[in-house]
């Protein structure tokens, strides 16, 4: 490959990351001003919300409802965005070759706040100037099993 068509591919590359961090950046601004139904339009059709120790949930409605019912009080915090080119989701094969997007931050709710890691797979584009989507987000609390053991006692 010459060096024209590298720099070609290497802008494409840094214009995709840069529209993708934009939905992510809309997914924290919506969910901080508990615009729930913004989130949820942030995700393709069968996009999923993989909370901790949850099974994924599934589809825009679906994620609406959860977010109505479980994130009014919570506050998150993103601090670090970094890109990882080879999909690496290892929780479950949907990425392919598709980077993801990991945001590491904190989450603040009413009686705990813990480090967190969202890891987003976008959708892939169809070819047409309609903004990428989230396909899913997987949540992970990044705290020791003592840190969890508190969080579950500070919740009863």
């Amino acid at each position: 490959m010459n060096a024209t068509n590298q720099s070609s591919t290497d802008v494409k590359t840094v214009a995709i990351e840069a529209a993708d961090r934009l939905i992510t950046e809309e997914y924290f601004r919506s969910f901080n001003q508990n615009q729930f139904e913004q989130t949820a339009a942030l995700f393709s059709e069968e996009g999923e919300l993989v909370p901790p120790f949850e099974s994924p949930i599934v589809g825009k409605q679906a994620i609406l409802a959860y977010l109505e019912k479980e994130a009014g009080n919570i506050t998150a915090f993103p601090e670090r965005w970094d890109v990882k080119n080879d999909g690496g989701d290892t929780s479950k094969e949907l990425s392919g070759d598709r980077p993801q997007i990991i945001v590491t931050g904190k989450v603040n709710a009413v009686v705990f706040k813990v480090n967190v890691a969202w890891f987003f797979i976008m959708a892939t584009s169809d070819g047409t100037s309609k903004p990428s989507q989230i396909e899913r987000v997987r949540i992970k609390l990044l705290a020791s099993p003592a840190e969890l053991l508190g969080l579950k006692s500070a919740g009863d």
